[in-house]
C-alpha cells in the first residue's frame, strides 16, 4: 500500500505537475492503483519468493 501512495504521488506530480487538483489527481489514482498492485501481490509473491530463493542461494 506504501509503495502504491508514494509511486502515485511521484507519477502524478510527474505527469500533471503540482497545482490546486494535485491532491484529487493523487488520490483518483491511488484509488485507481491500489487494487492493482494488491491483485499483483497475491498473483506474483510466490514467484518472487521462489527467484529470490534461487538468486540468494549458497
Amino acid at each position: 500500500m506504501l509503495m502504491a501512495f508514494i509511486m502515485t504521488a511521484f507519477v502524478t506530480w510527474v505527469n500533471t505537475g503540482m497545482d490546486d487538483g494535485y491532491t484529487g489527481r493523487w488520490m483518483h489514482a491511488f484509488t485507481l492503483a491500489w487494487p492493482v498492485a494488491m491483485i499483483c501481490i497475491l498473483l506474483f509473491t510466490n514467484r518472487v519468493r521462489n527467484l529470490v530463493a534461487k538468486l540468494t542461494a549458497q
